[in-house]
């Protein structure tokens, strides 16, 4: 019974994982479209007072979207990890019950 339930934990995690890896990879992907595409952000405005530092390169955003930025950029690993666990504990019980 309690193996049913680490399996069940496993299979969150992988789940959770996977989808905050995908949310997380889909801003940043969005932010490179937008941001690194665009010359006019590597310029202070008023609106965009708040620097992010990415591929090298200086860029300007709003406050908030600089904000969603930077947690999604310390977000990536810890999804990875999280999902990477769930699906060794997963592999691991595939593997023993052969």
């Amino acid at each position: 019974m309690i193996t049913d339930w680490k399996l069940l934990c496993a299979k969150v995690a992988m789940a959770i994982g996977f989808g905050g890896f995908a949310v997380c990879w889909m801003i940043v992907w969005n932010t490179e479209q937008r941001v690194f595409s665009d010359p006019a952000y590597a310029q202070k405005t008023d609106s965009r007072s708040v620097p992010i530092t990415a591929e090298g390169n200086m860029y300007y955003l709003e406050p908030v979207y600089a904000s969603h930025y930077n947690a999604v950029m310390s977000g990536i690993v810890p999804f990875m990890a999280i999902g990477g666990l769930g699906g060794a504990y997963f592999e691991f019980r595939r593997r023993n019950s052969k």
